[in-house]
């Protein structure tokens, strides 16, 4: 008998241990909220930033609070997710939901009229630049310049708060990776960044064979360089298909029907290469 009031005694104990150990409760055993992250976790003071909440038993919330102020477009998404949109303010706030049980842990989330970037796209593009990306972020309405890079400012068009449409500048030739940033009426702050690769234009040096039949259909060898993200070739006007990309020097292409010489262009993301001659083959007269 007292062996098994011990196991009892055990069993509490582990019990207890096991449901403080759960933040999911209060020490009621109710559901109250319990927050991870909100991201992003900073937006502009006027509000209106769409903002995901993580965390546990997000599914009966019934309210998000920035400080003292409510957001707005609560979307519950499911017991471990929801969104918002945030509502106007200034500074570090809490960030608290409630549920029918009470209120959760607090997040920050810090009001800021700095811009912030979360994405460019495309990311890659060719070296001589000419090409059009689009941002994405917030506090883009203020926006004076974009830059790629310490001192190559391009051509933007301002589509929203959240969306900018940007011309490449030049990077004179040159592949690489460069810095993103824009700048606002503010002055000398500028954002965060995001990184865009340029990729130089492609070069093609030969072609294996560099003739063949009227009907297409011919498996020809390229070499050169700059050829690892081929994404057409054309013979003079017509595109032929790419068949495979062996390495950065080496692709394999089938030739579309034609006649005469044509001029063989490969297109990659640095942009269209030089030209080289393919000449198309009659069939022989009977």
């Amino acid at each position: 008998m007292p062996h098994k009031k011990s196991e009892k005694k055990l069993c509490k104990k582990s019990e207890i241990r096991k449901h403080h150990g759960n933040h999911d409760h209060d020490h009621s055993g109710k559901l109250l909220p319990f927050l991870i992250n909100v991201t992003p976790n900073g937006g502009p003071s006027i509000g209106g930033s769409a903002v995901t909440i993580n965390g546990y038993n997000l599914d009966a919330v019934t309210q998000v609070n920035f400080g003292s102020n409510p957001a707005s477009n609560v979307q519950i998404v499911n017991k471990y997710r929801l969104t918002a949109a945030t509502p106007s303010g200034s500074g570090i706030v809490s960030v608290k939901v409630v549920n029918q049980y009470g209120e959760s842990n607090a997040l920050f989330f810090k009001y800021d009229d700095d811009p912030y970037l979360s994405l460019i796209s495309p990311g890659t593009g060719p070296s001589n630049g000419g090409n059009s990306v689009s941002l994405y972020g917030d506090g883009f309405l203020r926006v004076t310049s974009v830059k790629f890079g310490n001192n190559a400012t391009a051509v933007f068009t301002v589509i929203n708060d959240n969306v900018l449409n940007v011309t490449v500048p030049t990077n004179d030739g040159q592949s690489g990776q460069v810095e993103v940033r824009v700048m606002t009426t503010s002055g000398p702050t500028t954002s965060n960044s995001v990184t865009y690769t340029y990729i130089s234009v492609p070069v093609i040096e030969s072609l294996t064979p560099d003739q063949g039949p009227t009907v297409g259909n011919r498996h020809i060898t390229i070499t050169g360089s700059g050829l690892t993200t081929a994404q057409a070739v054309k013979f003079g006007a017509t595109y032929g298909v790419v068949v495979s990309i062996i390495n950065d020097n080496t692709i394999t292409v089938r030739s579309p029907p034609g006649t005469g010489s044509v001029n063989v262009s490969v297109m990659t993301a640095g942009g269209w290469s030089n030209e080289l001659a393919y000449v198309y083959v009659p069939p022989p007269q009977i």
